[in-house]
């Protein structure tokens, strides 16, 4: 019940996960956040590159209550686009290639 209850909150209720990340930001904008390969982003740099594709998902028409599919290889935009598209109040499903 507890990762649906989060995975269902709207983007502005108190404990949903686009708020609960910015929090956090606000709190530690400049320690790592994410390590991929030889490249690391702090928490600030993550959520403003989130916020990017929040925004341009949102002018290409993805709303609160969406589904939006994710077919990515495993990489740091995995993370960007989930928190941009949480951040909207859609629900993400990640799609993995690599099932057989």
């Amino acid at each position: 019940p507890g990762v649906a209850k989060l995975a269902l909150q709207r983007p502005h209720k108190i404990g949903s996960i686009g708020l609960t990340f910015e929090r956090v930001v606000a709190r530690h904008p400049d320690r790592p956040a994410l390590r991929f390969e030889d490249q690391s982003w702090t928490y600030g740099e993550l959520n403003a590159w989130a916020n990017r594709l929040a925004h341009r998902l949102k002018q290409a028409g993805v709303r609160t209550g969406d589904a939006v599919g994710l077919l990515m290889e495993n990489r740091a935009e995995v993370l960007a686009y989930t928190l941009g598209i949480v951040k909207l109040g859609a629900t993400v499903t990640l799609l993995n290639h690599h099932l057989r």
